[in-house]
């Protein structure tokens, strides 16, 4: 959760990197899972510290407005609702899914949209 948490916020921190690899030490976590957390999340870590994050900004908004970019390929408004999203999806599933015989000629495009829509609908409903 503690990980989930630091990502959405807007990446993980060295700060808080180490924050994270403390705990799973003091709870015992073998070496293994922590070598699986290192290899899943170090990639999500970002380059400066609590320090230097903008404190003017609410964590409400600072939460959205990284969600910004994933409206913007689902084609909605960051106030939405679940069933405007859900249609927006649909609407660009059956637009550009690589299955589709309109879409015979571009496939490989297809795929790298649908994968796009796909991260996108998943970042919002989570």
């Amino acid at each position: 959760m503690l990980f989930k948490l630091a990502i959405l916020e807007d990446g993980i921190h060295d700060d808080e990197w180490e924050v994270l690899m403390d705990l799973l030490v003091n709870l015992n976590f073998t070496e293994n899972y922590i070598e699986f957390f290192k290899k899943r999340y170090n990639p999500l870590r970002t380059k400066f510290n609590d320090y230097e994050r903008n404190t003017e900004t609410t964590k409400e908004y600072h939460s959205v407005s990284l969600l910004k970019p994933y409206y913007d390929i689902l084609g909605v408004d960051e106030n939405a609702s679940d069933e405007e999203i859900k249609r927006a999806y649909h609407n660009l599933a059956l637009q550009h899914h690589p299955d589709l015989p309109k879409n015979a000629e571009r496939v490989k495009e297809s795929e790298q949209m649908m994968a796009k829509i796909n991260e996108a609908y998943e970042k919002i409903r989570n």
